[in-house]
């Protein structure tokens, strides 16, 4: 499963900000501190889901990248502290990526697991890392050929 149309949702995240814009400049919501307040909280949980999508966009490309050359018997061989590692990304993705997609309600879902992002930046640099390694590994490969 992937995340698609994220421009569509990358829209509608910056068209719900721009009216928020709106509401704060406006004079009434100025001197309303209640619908300021709100404003302002609702203002903050958009910019969490545009951070949130934006990882898990970085963390889509490197997982569905990783995911077929782990699924092969040489790779996993020689490297198997990186296997290990993907695995736990593999898992983190079906718990909570999948989730995320199948409930259209990302706000719902942020709000339930605070700690999302956090966790998308540890998996994106658990992949980054995986990566690099994957790399080093294959120009070891290519320096064995003539």
């Amino acid at each position: 499963t992937k995340i698609s149309d994220i421009d569509v949702l990358q829209q509608k995240l910056d068209e719900q900000t721009n009216k928020l814009q709106m509401i704060l400049g406006n004079p009434v919501t100025l001197s309303d501190i209640k619908l300021r307040t709100d404003a302002r909280n609702y203002n903050e949980k958009i910019k969490n889901v545009q951070n949130v999508l934006e990882e898990i966009i970085k963390f889509q490309s490197s997982y569905w990248y990783l995911l077929p050359i782990f699924e092969g018997e040489e790779v996993n061989r020689e490297l198997m502290a990186e296997k290990k590692r993907f695995d736990q990304i593999d898992n983190f993705w079906k718990k909570n990526i999948v989730e995320t997609i199948e409930d259209p309600n990302i706000n719902a879902f942020i709000e339930k697991d605070q700690n999302l992002h956090k966790q998308l930046l540890e998996n994106n640099k658990l992949t980054a890392d995986i990566i690099f390694k994957l790399l080093e590994y294959l120009n070891v490969k290519r320096d064995l050929f003539p």
